[in-house]
């Protein structure tokens, strides 16, 4: 059951150092992080897109000094209703359509990815919050086919997954057993099973859903599933899991994790996954030593540390990597809070986790997470303007911190100066309950207004270097706190409500002199020779309850550190992805033709580069890598037939899309990596404006149809409306066809490749465009229907049966009879007189006959012409008045 696995072989700890003692030079990560969402995180602004709203608050972020923002579970839930804590697919980052949806209540993959981006571009890391514990909402449309009749207990346990291979369809059993997505999960995979016959206390209740079972034995196929169910095999849940952790560290680039409900999962299983997603994956995207890491575990000081040790020595491991929210911490300051002035503030340091951070051969890396409020601790009840009016205490662990209490500075202050990553929470930070909690502009401070204490003493931590003094508790009393940042600050807490506090203290400094940071006392004071200093800090009643004193002159901009740039890569595989019409109409394998895939979409910065990698499964086989605009212009285009890098310098701020193709129809079928490092801007500020829809409908005959009204046949399911410019790409394996009447803005074709005999595109019925462009070759439009094109820019031979150019000279041709016979007339319009020339060609493009004809009225003309001297078959005529020519088929019996 507990196997070691050559992956987390334990001799690697002994590599890393990490019980030797940190030099004099180490590098410290304490980071300041912030919870950026609340319980329901809804903004009429931003409906399931919430990725956008934090997309357009971080540039506020940044100049707060926030280093990093958790931000709750991004995968598809059982609906748009739950707020990411009931997974359905860990998969479907708001990329396919099902459970009703493409978007989550966090948004779409692509807003997703983006926001991950601008959020680096500011310097800001992205803690993603994961559940692994349970899974939920079996079944498709109303449940059909998630029930399974020899489950153990809980029957709803058939979990299949839409796929680009298995879109969804009408959504009942049948369909939902047909789906091939990746991580499918059956009965036994779940408690309670053979392998682990249990179904209660804290590893196998099915509080919040089916409860997973990562046992060894845990794995078996539905009982009654007739279509997709695969063979499993021993570790299939733990196996899986890990794949699905390294998958979303590449595919999304955040930077660490928030675990869920840790206390129901083996702590075997999870320092399995954190040491394979820090060590075991390539390095431009393994978290390292010092990534962030903690779990949702609520218990005593006691418990909390002997969690945080069971993690570290898991599987024969020795490194602590794994760090928690200080519960027990949090316990005391609200005690003191509740306490009116009458609590023990100098007791708090005593309820700490001594597990706090982890000490490695050249940095220190804090683990440990102080908190005042989280969404799980605080459950307002709201008005109808979402203003607070009381608190949904059986929902609440713990009970809230009143964040319009006076004493929510000195809750901070102790957060800030004790070891650890101080955790904010976004109602402390900012004001929610002004009366447009549903309706603000996050880049509007007065719409969003942030508490003066918070910030403050964000910026203290920040710009006067909490992080590289070594913490140390200087005074403590019922009613004072001093806490020293050795050699960097003094922290004085207070909960009294009246009276100011005063007290000589110890401290590392020397002959410096101080200033309170916190604005509450104007006076500087100096720390004489010895190191003694005479504290002084402001009483609550005036909001604060606390000062920070520190030398004199400090007047940095703090900047949060993470490398600007993102690099995020996408798996291009037939079980993954969707190729739904409704879907975003990503991923897939490649098949054997050349047909396009479309990988993802990035957002970027206009003069950065963009540098990016396509790796094939198999070598030998030449593929072409593009970048478009969302407007389907080309902008980069590469081939080889083994992996490849290339790069491109942004011409403009905004969406571009990936695409793969075979060069060739005879190519085999296999998976593709493409990788991107790209530059997002750090400010964007009309997210509902810039979405990463396709604006331009484009032809992919994905549907391996040429029906033009097939949505399938189109990027992103967009059918062509009267004002769409729609695109023709070179490499489309099957033209469209057109039969019914079609009018458009703009036709383009990337590169004409057609014959008479294989058009380009095939109009039977009536096609209707302002514009006709052809970006390359000779473009063949071709059939029994007409054509009524404006503006035509390109070489074309448009060889359908009645054309119309109302710019050009000539319009309106047309055969009569047609087929013909021996004798037929040619009928046309000319805008000009003088004289047409009439060629006929055939089909490998010779010409047969050539004909003046003497153009004798503007308007309509025609001549008899004398074909019996054609042998029987298809030809092309055409009229040329000087430099406008249209052409038409005509068919010798």
């Amino acid at each position: 059951m507990k196997k070691i696995y050559l992956s987390i072989l334990p001799v690697v700890f002994i590599l890393l150092g990490l019980l030797s003692p940190i030099s004099l030079q180490a590098d410290v990560h304490k980071k300041v992080i912030l919870q950026a969402f609340w319980w329901n995180y809804w903004n009429e602004n931003y409906p399931n897109s919430y990725a956008n709203y934090l997309t357009e608050l971080a540039p506020r972020l940044k100049e707060y000094g926030i280093n990093a923002v958790w931000i709750p579970p991004s995968m598809k839930n059982t609906g748009t209703n739950s707020v990411g804590y009931s997974p359905f697919d860990h998969y479907d980052l708001g990329d396919k359509f099902q459970k009703g949806t493409t978007y989550t209540r966090f948004g779409t993959k692509d807003e997703f990815l983006r926001m991950v981006a601008v959020m680096h571009a500011n310097g800001i890391e992205v803690m993603q919050d994961i559940v692994l514990n349970h899974v939920d909402g079996a079944g498709g449309t109303n449940g059909a086919g998630g029930e399974d009749t020899g489950a153990w207990d809980n029957k709803w346990k058939n979990f299949r997954y839409v796929s680009y291979a298995t879109p969804a369809k009408s959504g009942n059993e049948a369909d939902y057993w047909s789906r091939s997505g990746r991580w499918s999960k059956n009965w036994k995979n779940f408690h309670p099973n053979s392998a682990h016959n249990c179904n209660s206390g804290d590893i196998c209740s099915d509080w919040w859903g089916p409860d997973v079972c990562y046992w060894e034995g845990a794995y078996g196929r539905s009982s009654n599933i007739v279509g997709y169910n695969p063979t499993q095999s021993a570790n299939y849940m733990r196996n899986e899991a890990r794949n699905w952790m390294m998958w979303f560290k590449k595919q999304t680039a955040v930077d660490g994790y928030r675990w869920d409900a840790v206390k129901h999962i083996p702590d075997w299983f999870q320092q399995d996954m954190l040491w394979n997603v820090k060590y075991s994956l390539p390095s431009w995207c393994q978290g390292s030593e010092d990534m962030f890491s903690v779990g949702e575990y609520v218990g005593s000081q006691t418990e909390m540390d002997n969690y945080c040790t069971a993690i570290q020595y898991a599987n024969g491991g020795n490194e602590f990597s794994m760090g928690t929210f200080d519960f027990s911490l949090r316990s005391s300051i609200q005690s003191v809070i509740q306490g009116g002035g009458f609590g023990d503030i100098g007791s708090i340091p005593g309820s700490q986790q001594t597990k706090r951070f982890a000490n490695y051969a050249s940095q220190k890396v804090h683990r440990v997470v102080p908190f005042v409020n989280n969404h799980d601790t605080f459950r307002p009840i709201l008005d109808d303007d979402g203003k607070y009016k009381g608190w949904d205490y059986s929902n609440q662990i713990g009970g809230n911190v009143d964040p319009f209490d006076k004493r929510l500075g000195m809750a901070y202050a102790i957060i800030m100066g004790v070891d650890g990553n101080p955790g904010i929470f976004m109602e402390d930070l900012f004001n929610l309950s002004n009366g447009k909690r549903f309706s603000h502009d996050p880049k509007n401070e007065t719409d969003l207004p942030v508490r003066s204490s918070v910030r403050n003493l964000i910026w203290c931590h920040q710009n006067l270097g909490f992080k590289y003094g070594d913490y140390k508790v200087r005074y403590q009393s019922e009613d004072l706190l001093v806490i020293e940042r050795a050699g960097k600050a003094i922290i004085a807490i207070t909960d009294n409500i009246s009276a100011n506090q005063e007290a000589w203290i110890d401290t590392d400094f020397r002959n410096v002199d101080m200033k309170d940071y916190s604005n509450g006392t104007s006076e500087i004071r100096q720390v004489y020779a010895d190191g003694r200093f005479n504290v002084k800090i402001t009483n609550v009643g005036k909001e604060l309850g606390y000062a920070v004193w520190a030398p004199n002159g400090v007047a940095g901009t703090y900047a949060p550190y993470r490398a600007k740039s993102t690099t995020q890569e996408w798996e291009m595989a037939n079980d993954l992805g969707d190729s739904h019409c409704e879907s975003l109409g990503q991923g897939g394998a490649l098949p054997a033709s050349t047909h396009q895939r479309v990988a993802g979409k990035i957002y970027v910065e206009k003069d950065k580069v963009v540098s990016y990698n396509l790796f094939p499964e198999l070598s030998g086989y030449a593929i072409t890598l593009a970048l478009y605009d969302l407007n389907g212009n080309l902008l980069k285009k590469q081939s080889d037939d083994k992996e490849f890098a290339g790069d491109w310098t942004a011409t403009y701020t905004g969406w571009v899309t990936l695409k793969i193709w075979n060069n060739n129809a005879e190519n085999v079928t296999q998976k593709c990596w493409v990788r991107a490092k790209y530059y997002a801007p750090a400010t964007v500020t009309n997210v509902n404006i810039d979405t990463p829809d396709t604006r331009a409908s484009i032809w992919t005959a994905n549907g391996n149809t040429s029906t033009w009204t097939d949505c399938n046949n189109w990027e992103q399911g967009k059918v062509p409306s009267n004002n769409s410019t729609v695109i023709i790409p070179e490499n489309t394996p099957i033209v469209p066809i057109i039969t019914g009447n079609v009018s458009i803005k703009k036709l383009v074709f990337e590169k004409g490749k057609g014959t008479i005999s294989s058009p380009d595109i095939v109009v039977n019925g009536i096609l209707t465009a302002t514009d006709v462009e052809a970006l390359a070759g000779t473009t063949y439009i071709c059939g029994d229907g007409e054509t009524n094109f404006t503006n035509q820019v390109g070489s074309f031979s448009n060889c359908a049966t009645s054309i119309t150019d109302t710019k050009g000279k000539t319009s309106k041709m047309s055969i009569t009879p047609n087929p013909v016979e021996n004798i037929c007339e040619l009928q046309f319009t000319s805008n000009e007189l003088g004289t047409a020339l009439f060629t006929i060609t055939d089909t490998t493009g010779r010409t047969v006959l050539t004909q003046e004809i003497s153009i004798e009225a503007i308007g309509y003309n025609s001549a008899t012409l004398y074909l019996g001297g054609l042998a029987q078959g298809s030809y092309v005529g055409t009229v040329k008045v000087n430099k406008n020519e249209n052409s038409i088929i005509i068919v010798k019996k």
